[in-house]
């Protein structure tokens, strides 16, 4: 197994350190692979990224500042991530001065760039535009407008209400128990494309296989806080915290709705929150005293000695 921290294989629920303690991440195929032998970390595009330049195991399948900062100084900003096409501030900048990455290096931002339809019954106007593409307009008179976000981490989504943001990878609702499973499929499929085309530069889409290995993979992710520095470990003393707890819980969309609508006719039970339920004050008590009884006999000297 290869060291964390480079470019391996994890084993499941292994804690990366984060501000306030340890997350980690349980994946139910197993072992996190980072090789080419996992389609999700293959480049598929032409500039070498893949979808694990953006979502790292250390960082809960997201990305964060310090993760960018130092990919940036070991590579000296050579690494796909830094891509001019959407890594920089602007696509016309030079991949290795770090002015031209200052919102990915300082906040974590990607620079998306989305088209405002020719019948937007709207329009848009750069108030400030300290990068010079806030609204670039190409010869075809096609508006072309650049926000910025941090990458969406692909973990936990068999929760999703909506695909991105904005919802426009929604292209098949997901707010029907029915439909459900079959919904998120699809719509992770297409946002796994439009993201190799998009942001690796694909030149052709990912191939049916290679779409549903991704999304297979994502979807068999649970992310979560397991240690806190004040609380300790989530899942001690019959707390349900954690990623293993959170990858058996169970949804559907509507689930223990508040105004009587889940589609299983349940009732809105305001309770519902119990994952660290044994930590209530009186269970406290009780274990604390249990667990001073268990102490007290373990301690009495044998008579017999």
């Amino acid at each position: 197994m290869t060291a964390p921290g480079i470019s391996g294989t994890y084993p499941n629920l292994f804690p990366f350190l984060d501000p306030t303690g340890l997350i980690a991440t349980f994946n139910s195929a197993g072992p996190i692979d980072e090789s080419s032998k996992n389609v999700f970390f293959q480049s598929l595009g032409t500039n070498g990224r893949s979808c694990g330049s953006c979502h790292l195991a250390s960082d809960g399948m997201g990305l964060g500042v310090t993760s960018v900062q130092l990919k940036f100084i070991a590579t000296r900003g050579n690494d796909p991530l830094f891509a001019p096409i959407d890594g920089a501030n602007c696509p016309n900048t030079s991949s290795q001065d770090p002015s031209t990455h200052s919102l990915l290096l300082k906040s974590g931002l990607i620079r998306v760039f989305l088209p405002v339809p020719p019948n937007a019954q709207f329009q848009i106007q750069a108030y400030h535009d300290p990068y010079g593409c806030a609204i670039v307009t190409d010869p075809t008179s096609v508006e072309t407008v650049s926000i910025y976000r941090r990458p969406l981490p692909t973990t936990n989504l068999r929760y999703l209400s909506a695909v991105m943001f904005d919802g426009r990878e929604t292209h098949q609702v997901l707010t029907s128990e029915a439909t459900f499973a079959a919904n998120l499929q699809t719509d992770l499929i297409q946002q796994a494309i439009d993201a190799t085309l998009t942001h690796a530069q694909a030149t052709e889409p990912p191939t049916t296989a290679q779409q549903t290995a991704i999304v297979n993979f994502e979807l068999g992710l649970s992310s979560a806080q397991t240690l806190d520095f004040r609380a300790g470990w989530l899942n001690f003393a019959g707390a349900l915290g954690g990623p293993a707890n959170l990858s058996q819980q169970s949804y559907y969309p509507g689930t223990n709705d508040s105004l009587g609508a889940d589609p299983q006719g349940n009732a809105f039970n305001s309770t519902a929150f119990t994952l660290f339920a044994a930590w209530a004050p009186q269970n406290c008590r009780r274990r604390n005293a249990l667990q001073y009884t268990r102490a007290h006999h373990l301690e009495r000297p044998r008579l017999d000695r």
